[in-house]
């Protein structure tokens, strides 16, 4: 059997804190627009402070690029699912999916935002 390393372990404690992170500022993105949810709203529905999220991530914004790549790579992995199952409905789906401007709700963004969404078109 093998054992872990301390900086094995200290490693997957910090993932885990990250994860946690990223999960409570989805919820947050559910039920509010990305520019009224603050570090400290973040952190208390996360359940910790603010200061220590910064150990994490720098600001806001580099919580939310993290959310987007995880997001991205698991909607990557849903659509080589569908493309084991049937290679026709993926692409049907590849379509309809892609033609949309962001996988970020609209909501989310009710403010100007200086990240830029861009369109993304397949054909």
């Amino acid at each position: 059997m093998s054992r872990k390393t301390f900086d094995e372990l200290r490693e997957e404690a910090r993932e885990a804190r990250k994860e946690i992170i990223l999960d409570a500022t989805a919820k947050l993105f559910r039920k509010k627009s990305i520019f009224k949810i603050s570090m400290r709203d973040i952190a208390l529905e996360a359940g910790m402070s603010a200061g220590n999220i910064y150990f994490y991530f720098e600001d806001r914004e580099a919580i939310v690029r993290e959310l987007m790549l995880r997001d991205e790579k698991n909607i990557i992995d849903i659509f080589r699912s569908i493309i084991q199952i049937d290679p026709e409905d993926a692409k049907a789906l590849q379509r309809k999916v892609m033609t949309k401007e962001s996988v970020v709700p609209p909501e989310a963004f009710q403010e100007e935002s200086r990240f830029s969404v861009q369109e993304s078109r397949l054909g």
